[in-house]
C-alpha cells in the first residue's frame, strides 16, 4: 500500500494484470479477520505521518464512521434523537452490508453465506477503524512505538 502511494505520488501508474496468479488463504475465523484489519488500520497512521496526508478519503472513512457511532452511543442515553440516529445508522449499515454481501455471493446465495459475508464486512470495517483509532492514540497522541501485540503476525 505504501509502495503504491509513493509510485502514484511520483506520477507513476499502478496496475493489475489478470496474467498474475496468486494464492490467498483467508483467516480461519472472524476474530482473526478482525485482528488482521485492526493491524491494517493501525499501521496506516505511520504511513500517513510519513507522507503527511492519507492516500485517499477511503482510508479515514471507517474511523470517521466508528467515531460518529461512538459519539452517538455516548449521547444516546441523554437524547432520544441521538438514540434514534444511532439505531438508524446501524440499521442502514446492516442493510448495506447484507445487500453487498448478497451481490458478492450471487452465484449460490444462501442466507448463511450472505450472513457470513456481511459479518466479514463488519469485521473488516470495524477492525480497520478501531486499529486506525488505536494508531492515532499510539503514534500521533502518545508518540510511542508499537507494542508487541501490534507487531505479531495475525495468521
Amino acid at each position: 500500500d505504501e509502495l503504491n502511494l509513493r509510485i502514484v505520488r511520483r506520477g507513476g501508474v499502478v496496475w493489475q494484470s489478470s496474467a498474475i496468479q496468486s494464492i490467498y488463504t483467508p483467516r480461519a475465523s472472524l476474530a482473526a479477520l478482525f485482528a488482521q484489519f485492526h493491524q491494517y488500520g493501525y499501521w496506516k497512521i505511520p504511513v500517513m505521518q510519513k507522507h503527511r496526508l492519507p492516500a485517499s478519503v477511503r482510508h479515514v472513512a471507517p474511523f470517521g464512521f466508528l467515531a460518529l457511532l461512538v459519539a452517538m452511543a455516548v449521547g444516546a442515553p441523554f437524547s432520544r434523537a441521538l438514540a434514534m440516529a444511532l439505531a438508524l445508522a446501524m440499521a442502514v449499515y446492516a442493510a448495506a452490508a447484507l445487500i453487498f454481501a448478497w451481490r458478492a455471493d450471487r452465484q449460490t446465495p444462501s442466507m448463511a453465506g450472505v450472513g457470513a459475508v456481511a459479518a466479514a464486512f463488519a469485521c473488516m470495517h470495524f477492525g480497520y477503524a478501531s486499529g486506525f483509532g488505536r494508531g492515532i492514540w499510539d503514534f500521533a497522541i502518545l508518540r510511542r512505538q508499537a507494542g508487541a501485540a501490534m507487531t505479531r503476525l495475525t495468521r
